[in-house]
């Protein structure tokens, strides 16, 4: 049992065949010798009430004597699927804020540790490696992001969420003006709604 993680990212929504906690406050799921308690499940805040907010108490026991006993909190986005992807960058800033702020490892769990993963984790790294290398550009730094995972992203609208998503996080920590953002981010949900832009023979897909 890691004893430096603090907070676990759950991208995408837990299979009741993998679940490894309870929903519901002061239920118990066991593993082998291990122990999880859930003690607080609630919305992320009042105003983001589609993101899950846990605090887990692991404890690893051998023959009844308890080992070792650890909490962390388990931060969920259940509607996070291949296909829909969220709008809410505000509250993604916010979260890796949170997370980050902490000097402990981060855990990001997902079903195949690509596509919304990838996402979560490209607008931490991309936006950080702009700032390091001020010559990098997106395609510079997207290149390394997916260097060495295959298939990281299923299509290129997945892509352009991503590259929106660094301008915002980027926008919001320098406390830029967001007129670049804004005009972007409305040519790209132009181009996901109306397929504005898109060639005629890929509109009403995901430009794969």
């Amino acid at each position: 049992m890691r004893e430096d993680i603090l907070y676990i990212m759950v991208v995408g929504s837990v299979a009741s065949s993998s679940a490894y906690c309870e929903e519901m406050v002061g239920g118990v799921f066991t593993i082998g010798d291990y122990r999880c308690e859930t003690l607080l499940s609630e919305a992320y805040s009042e105003r983001v009430t589609d993101v899950n907010f846990k605090k887990l108490r692991i404890t690893l026991s051998n023959k009844g004597k308890v080992i070792a006993t650890r909490t962390v909190c388990q931060i969920n986005f259940p509607n996070w699927t291949d296909d829909v992807w969220p709008t809410t960058y505000d509250t993604l800033y916010d979260i890796h804020n949170l997370v980050t702020s902490s000097p402990k490892p981060i855990i990001v769990h997902s079903t195949t540790a690509t596509g919304p993963a990838m996402g979560f984790v490209g607008l931490a790294f991309c936006s950080q490696l702009m700032e390091i290398k001020e010559e990098y550009t997106f395609d510079v730094v997207f290149r390394k992001l997916i260097k060495r995972r295959y298939c990281s992203f299923n299509d290129a609208q997945c892509i352009g969420w991503l590259e929106i998503g660094v301008m915002y996080f980027l926008t919001r920590k320098h406390r830029l003006e967001p007129f670049m953002f804004n005009n972007n981010n409305q040519m790209f949900q132009n181009m996901v709604t109306n397929g504005d832009g898109i060639p005629e023979e890929l509109r009403g897909t995901r430009w794969d």
